[in-house]
């Protein structure tokens, strides 16, 4: 049971740094076309 928690934490932290990624990089592009 501990070892799923932990695996789903693990998982959403992944995809939360994901999102970040695409959101920041999306940020970079729209500066740099300004």
């Amino acid at each position: 049971m501990i070892w799923k928690d932990t695996y789903n934490l693990l998982s959403q932290r992944r995809l939360s740094r994901k999102l970040f990624q695409a959101s920041a990089t999306r940020c970079c592009h729209s500066n740099l076309s300004i």
